[in-house]
């Protein structure tokens, strides 16, 4: 996969049960710490969720090679703890498996091409910042 011997970084845990939860949570911003972690391990490494290691890619190249070309290999992955309380609600697009993956992933392809996502930006960008000054106006 992308020829990279080397994909993660290992992070020392920050507990048996919580692993880095309790670092994000208590971070004034998740993505903040997250973008910490990325300066100072680089664009691909791993932290724990819990127990379970997850992979945090700011590699572009990385995840087009993923998402793009070795994308039959990379559907049902393991719940995560959104996963495992929204599993069960009825059908939505953020964890499927299986058949239900393919035909989503059949449908919804089209919709984010590079040309469709340029256009979108825009748009995208004006709700990000709307969403960040509610969270804002929100937390104070």
């Amino acid at each position: 996969m992308c020829g990279r011997s080397n994909l993660a970084i290992t992070i020392s845990s920050n507990g048996i049960f919580q692993g880095h939860l309790l670092k994000l949570w208590n971070a004034p911003l998740s993505f903040e710490q997250i973008h910490d972690w990325t300066r100072r391990y680089g664009s691909i490494y791993g932290i724990f969720e819990g127990t379970h290691p997850v992979y945090i890619v700011f590699d572009v190249d990385f995840l087009q090679d993923v998402y793009i070309k070795q994308i039959s290999s990379f559907h049902s992955r393991p719940l995560n703890f959104l996963a495992r309380i929204l599993q069960g609600k009825g059908s939505h697009l953020f964890f499927p498996k299986g058949n239900q993956w393919r035909r989503q992933r059949h449908f919804i392809n089209p919709t984010f091409t590079s040309a469709k996502l340029k256009i979108m930006m825009p748009l995208l960008t004006k709700c990000i910042q709307s969403l960040m000054v509610k969270d804002d106006k929100m937390n104070g």
